[in-house]
């Protein structure tokens, strides 16, 4: 039974409900777990476990909240990186420029 506002976000093994924000995390079965939580309250980590292609579908949500990702994540502490290019790679999606 799907969901048509639940979007699976393989990188973080969860679906994210793109229309109230909410995500659930996914069973060793590829199915949801019912229990889910707002995206709000996710760790630094989170975040940056992200593919490219689910960070786009997490920013179109922040989008259309009017919310500030960037100023978000930019106000975390710890957000790091296991090498360079996660690095260059979420700032070309944060930003849409390369960082020197």
């Amino acid at each position: 039974m799907g969901y048509k506002n639940h979007v699976k976000l393989n990188s973080v093994g969860a679906f994210f409900d793109t229309k109230q924000g909410i995500v659930y995390p996914m069973l060793s079965d590829g199915t949801k777990d019912f229990q889910g939580v707002d995206i709000m309250v996710h760790e630094s980590e989170w975040f940056n476990s992200l593919s490219l292609k689910d960070f786009d579908v997490v920013e179109e949500w922040f989008d259309n909240e009017e919310l500030d990702i960037e100023a978000m994540l930019l106000g975390m502490d710890g957000l790091t990186f296991d090498n360079p290019k996660d690095e260059y790679d979420f700032d070309m999606a944060l930003n849409g420029i390369e960082v020197y």
